[in-house]
């Protein structure tokens, strides 16, 4: 049961990271049309895949630089896919693709610095709290 557990929780990082990230193109792009409840579904399943994905890091089979160029070209290809399927490609436009290139590397370090900072924080907060614990114990 642990294992559906962990799965539910990475599909749900992603969900978090996708959908903030797919807000802020809302609030800065300004699309030219309102989003639909199928370009939401979309981002809101594309993301949690994307979550998904991050099992990859738990392997022991490969070097860690390996195992984020591989989440990173499975990532591409669920944005690419997302991206086909809700009809936002344009195929013939070079300027296009290296606009969505560029800015997929850009929120792809994003998102890998907003994860940096958070663990880093949770890492701090779990040494505070057992040093806490373990100052009472010795007070006792």
């Amino acid at each position: 049961m642990g294992q559906i557990r962990r799965i539910f929780q990475y599909f749900l990082n992603g969900l978090q990271h996708g959908s903030t990230i797919y807000l802020f193109f809302l609030l800065f792009l300004l699309p030219s049309g309102a989003p639909t409840a199928m370009n939401v579904a979309t981002i809101m399943v594309m993301s949690g895949l994307i979550g998904l994905l991050s099992f990859l890091f738990r392997a022991e089979w490969a070097p860690f630089w390996a195992l984020v160029l591989i989440h990173m070209i499975l990532t591409f290809s669920l944005v690419l896919g997302a991206m086909v399927f809700n009809a936002w490609v344009i195929w013939h436009s070079p300027t296009y693709w290296l606009e969505f290139i560029g800015s997929y590397l850009m929120i792809y370090l994003i998102v890998w610095g907003m994860l940096l900072v958070t663990n880093k924080v949770q890492v701090r907060m779990i040494n505070d709290a057992l040093k806490r614990r373990q100052q009472k114990a010795e007070e006792r």
